[in-house]
Order: C-alpha cells, then sequence, then structure tokens
C-alpha cells in the first residue's frame, strides 16, 4: 500500500483491523478470519513473555488438542482431525521455534528474554513487535510501516520471511 503522508494508509490498515470504522461503505471479513495488526509498542513484560504472546492462538489450539486426545473414545475422529488441521495451519509444531528465529533475526540474543521491556530503546520494543506479530501467523498481517528501526540485513530478512508467509499481507 503506497501514497503520500497523510493520504490514509494507517487509517486504512485501522478500518481492516477493526480498530476504525469507515466513514462510508462497510468492511466484510470471511468468519474466523485470524487478524494481526503490527502494534506500534510492545505490551509490558519480559522480551520472552511479550514475544511469546504472538502464540496465543496456536497454545490455545495445542490446549484443545491434548483435551481433546483425553476424549478420544467420545470424540469424534473427523473433529480431532480438523483441530490437528488447524493446529498443523497455525504452525503448530515448530512455532515456537519460528518465535526465537524471529527474535534472533531481529537482534534479540537470548540472554535478552529475560530482559523487561521497559529497557529496551523505541527501536528494539518495535522489533519486539514485529516479532510477536510474526509468531502470530494469521491469515492476515496487517503491517504499518513494519521496516522502521532496521538495518539493511535485517530489511532483506523481513522481505524474504514475507515473501514465504504463507497468509495475506497489506503492508
Amino acid at each position: 500500500l503506497v501514497g503520500p503522508n497523510g493520504a490514509g494508509k494507517s487509517s486504512l490498515l485501522a478500518i481492516a483491523a477493526g480498530r476504525l470504522a469507515p466513514t462510508e461503505g462497510r468492511v466484510w471479513r470471511t468468519p474466523g478470519l485470524r487478524v494481526e495488526e503490527l502494534e506500534q509498542e510492545a505490551p509490558p513484560g519480559t522480551v520472552w513473555t511479550v514475544a511469546a504472546g504472538g502464540l496465543a492462538y496456536v497454545r490455545g489450539l495445542e490446549a484443545r488438542l491434548r483435551d481433546a486426545e483425553t476424549r478420544l473414545d467420545d470424540l469424534s475422529l473427523t473433529e480431532y482431525a480438523e483441530l490437528t488441521a488447524l493446529f498443523e495451519a497455525a504452525g503448530g509444531y515448530g512455532a515456537e521455534t519460528a518465535l526465537k528465529t524471529h527474535l534472533s533475526r531481529l537482534g534479540f540474543a537470548e540472554t535478552d528474554w529475560q530482559r523487561d521491556v521497559r529497557t529496551l530503546s523505541g527501536g528494539q520494543r518495535a522489533r519486539l513487535a514485529l516479532a510477536r506479530t510474526l509468531a502470530a501467523r494469521a491469515d492476515l498481517l496487517l503491517l504499518d510501516e513494519p521496516s522502521t528501526f532496521l538495518d539493511l540485513p535485517t530489511k532483506r530478512w523481513l522481505a524474504e520471511a514475507l515473501s514465504a508467509y504463507p497468509g495475506a499481507l497489506l503492508l
């Protein structure tokens, strides 16, 4: 999405995210569509807890799967297969590893993971928010200026990561 400053790019992303109502027309979303928007600031917590917040959906699916496994006698195989498919589509088995890779590529060493977000620079907080957003692996990612605060090698990595992203992107 390209346009001059003030053209409404950020407003369009806010409408797509559901944070802003359109002044005209209406927004229609496919039922069940998972949308994740890049926040400009990371929420409070440690680097790891904030980043791992992006795994909430996949962790919820994993909990449902584990629960279903305890009830396999009462559960249809079709229902279990559907849960498994959702978990796999969300990157379930590799979600935590992918998050660790994102953190590393965005400049966070493992020794940084227990740091309080309040001790990070503005650029570090923005990169942490990007890692969290990418980890969510939503159907639609809304990324408003995701390369801000990134050096050239990290911008290249981000471009590669986004070109391989399995969902839709609005940048």
